[in-house]
């Protein structure tokens, strides 16, 4: 979580997709995880993010897909191990989907959490 140099809160986190397949000549499945890079804005909902999804949190997000305006596609850059590519996704709405913890002691599990309407971009 961090904030813009006008006071926004907005927090990061990545959200890894399950895409297991079996070609049709094979018997074999092929695992891949498609990695989602979400953006949550506004403070009430990024503290929320920030202090209840963790490594392995199951969780719903919906919201708006970005894109690089160059090319329609992921956005791509050159690291160190080779390129990458990745989907950006600006969030309108969350459901955490784990168990309720001690940490989140009286909110319901799978509680849907909304945005708030401005995003300062």
């Amino acid at each position: 979580m961090r904030f813009t140099p006008t006071g926004d809160a907005v927090c990061t986190f990545s959200v890894g997709i399950s895409m297991d397949y079996k070609p049709r000549e094979s018997e074999t499945y092929i695992k891949r995880t498609v990695w989602v890079r979400v953006t949550v804005w506004g403070a009430a909902l990024a503290d929320l993010c920030h202090t209840r999804l963790h490594k392995g949190s199951k969780v719903l997000v919906s919201g708006t897909l970005g894109f690089d305006p160059e090319t329609g596609g992921p956005k791509v850059w050159q690291g160190k191990n080779g390129p990458g590519a990745s989907f950006e996704l600006t969030a309108k709405e969350i459901v955490f989907l784990d168990k309720k913890s001690a940490d989140t002691e009286g909110q319901p599990e799978g509680e849907v959490m909304e945005a708030e309407e401005t995003v300062p971009f």
